[in-house]
């Protein structure tokens, strides 16, 4: 077949050469190739990198407010209007300790005022209903504990707006949350305790 007179003649590459040619092209994609895969996955910067998980879980534990133990603060003063104060720890789910933050750190007992929870240790007043209805009282008044722990957050908080002593010498008053949520009637409202109130005139 005669080739058309048209059509410019095409140059020609030696096999050999073509050949190698394409070898190194292919050698090249390739080191390109493992560049970038290195450049991604360096194990140097994966050793590196910090693990969050112990400081959220020393963040999550911060949260919980401590069980109160060891002898009994004494009264404290005289108060009126709205008092600053950070929760310390916790006895019951009505009764927890405060520092006053304007009586230079002074610690005192706090016993909400509207509420009425479930003793939640075996002590006399529980073993009162007996035996067996003191135990099931205890495991509620954990429950009821344990929420006004975990509800209390960082501490911060303020009392108001009446106060008074009662015969074991608590301070008698509401305490509020930072965002202004009232402990009392969290708790009402989740079941866990009842209206001081209304438990008082049914007995």
């Amino acid at each position: 077949m005669r080739n058309n007179p048209e059509l410019p003649e095409r140059p020609t590459i030696p096999f050999g050469r073509l050949a190698a040619i394409l070898v190194l092209a292919g050698l090249s994609g390739c080191n390109l190739i493992i560049e970038d895969i290195q450049e991604e996955f360096d194990p140097q910067s994966i050793e590196q990198a910090p693990d969050p998980e112990p400081e959220q879980a020393e963040k999550e534990k911060a949260k919980i407010i401590p069980i109160c133990k060891g002898k009994k603060p004494k009264p404290g003063p005289f108060l009126t209007g709205k008092e600053p104060v950070d929760v310390v720890c916790v006895v019951d789910g009505d009764t927890f300790d405060v520092r006053l933050k304007n009586h230079n750190g002074r610690i005192m007992r706090v016993r909400l005022r509207s509420v009425e929870c479930p003793e939640s240790w075996e002590n006399e007043k529980c073993m009162r209903s007996g035996k067996k209805e003191c135990k099931k009282q205890v495991k509620e008044g954990r429950k009821a504990k344990n929420r006004s722990r975990s509800m209390f957050g960082n501490g911060h908080g303020y009392l108001m707006p009446k106060y008074h002593n009662d015969p074991y010498g608590r301070k008698v008053t509401e305490y509020y949350l930072q965002n202004g949520v009232q402990l009392s009637r969290q708790l009402i409202r989740k079941g866990l305790c009842t209206n001081y109130y209304k438990s008082k005139r049914k007995r």
